[in-house]
């Protein structure tokens, strides 16, 4: 063994679980805890079979994720300028690891959206992250008000505000999801809306890891999403999250005309709501809820009573269905859990328990507040459980739904 690599290893500090997490390592959807998720060589590329085809440069990416939202990103492009994503990602190789880039992708996804956009002639629409202008050249041949803007290879920013932004294969690009976001909402005129895809995680992610064919550091391939790592995006600027069948969209409290034609004609959508702890208590619902507390996975607040309650402002326009989740840390005892139950409006439904979240999907209709009831079994005290210092009446530690991640 040479010198240099003695002196590393022999730095290395000893194994410890905690070692896994870092103050340098914050969500950057949430704010949580990223912990350690699994690394990739620069030139992994996305192809669900040789990833690799084109051998290794010995510059490892590491990728984190978090615990809280499930958010998966890396940190290593963050200090990148726009020329050396240019010249190192977006290259002329870049077609090499994304062959359907150029016109086969745009060409497909304008036959299907032509018939989307049918009838919405007056609606003003900007494709965000457009490439090669291929996909909103087509659609604008159908008849359709669509311009490109791509920071990259058409970096003239367009003037005006647009009834709908589009935003394919984009956000998985962006080392700062919020400030691309944020971007894409400042083209929205009043009530606007975002049309997006990006590749959701599968339910295998934890055993397939950066071995999914997805995260790929050569495409540029930075930020990977799950359900609840959008819902957090979303509403950290003011938005909603719409769940499709490979589209989604963020949407307003209250979609505009323009935008409300094109979500109905693009749809149908699943509201996703996530609901939590709330981060301040007042008279109307101190005595639902212990204090805030920390652990490494985020905040939470223990219940305290066996039926919690939220108001929440509804958006069923363009909606089918509305999926609640409520994601919690810890339950008193086994099973405590899998026995709840929610009522949203008048319709009471079991809930589903995976990856410690309560999920239930219900029938969306008109109601603008949405009063969501949460039945618990009666919460229970460590000290009666199991003879611990704790007298208090604890039911699940559920998670706080701002500065704590989900």
């Amino acid at each position: 063994m040479d010198s240099a690599r003695l002196a590393r290893f022999s730095a290395l500090p000893p194994l410890n679980r905690a070692n896994q997490y870092s103050e340098k390592s914050r969500c950057k959807i949430c704010g949580g805890h990223a912990a350690a998720f699994d690394i990739a060589d620069f030139y992994k590329y996305c192809n669900s079979g040789n990833f690799y085809e084109f051998g290794l440069s010995g510059t490892i990416v590491s990728y984190l994720r978090c615990p809280d939202c499930g958010f998966i990103f890396t940190g290593f492009f963050d200090d990148w300028s726009a020329e050396e994503f240019s010249k190192f990602i977006y290259n002329e190789d870049y077609i090499r690891v994304d062959p359907e880039y150029l016109s086969i992708r745009p060409e497909r996804m304008a036959r299907e959206w032509a018939v989307r956009f049918a009838g919405c002639d007056s609606v003003r629409i900007l494709d965000y992250g457009s490439g090669a202008g291929i996909f909103a050249e087509r659609l604008r041949s159908a008849g359709v008000n669509i311009i490109s803007y791509d920071p990259f290879s058409s970096p003239c920013r367009p003037e005006g505000r647009f009834d709908v932004v589009t935003c394919f294969e984009v956000l998985e690009h962006a080392p700062r999801p919020h400030d691309m976001l944020k971007d894409m909402k400042g083209f929205l005129d009043t009530g606007g809306c975002i049309l997006f895809s990006t590749g959701i995680q599968p339910k295998d992610i934890m055993e397939r890891r950066c071995s999914w064919w997805y995260i790929g550091p050569r495409n540029g391939h930075v930020s990977i999403f799950t359900e609840n790592a959008l819902a957090c995006l979303a509403e950290a600027a003011g938005l909603r999250l719409y769940m499709g069948h490979g589209t989604h969209a963020f949407v307003p409290g209250v979609p505009s005309p323009a935008a409300l034609a094109v979500l109905n004609a693009s749809g149908p959508w699943v509201h996703r709501l996530v609901l939590g702890a709330p981060s301040a208590v007042d008279a109307g619902n101190a005595h639902a809820w212990h204090g805030i507390e920390t652990a490494m996975q985020g905040r939470y607040r223990w219940t305290r009573v066996p039926q919690l309650e939220w108001r929440i402002a509804a958006v069923a326009a363009g909606v089918a269905q509305i999926q609640v989740v409520i994601p919690f840390l810890i339950e008193v005892e086994q099973g405590f859990a899998a026995r709840c139950t929610l009522t949203v409006g008048s319709q009471r439904k079991p809930l589903s328990v995976a990856d410690n979240r309560l999920v239930a999907t219900v029938q969306a209709n008109d109601a603008m507040i949405l009063h969501i009831t949460l039945h618990t079994p009666p919460p229970r005290s460590p000290s009666d459980l199991r003879g611990a210092p704790d007298p208090r009446p604890l039911g699940l530690a559920i998670r706080l739904r701002d500065g704590g991640g989900e």
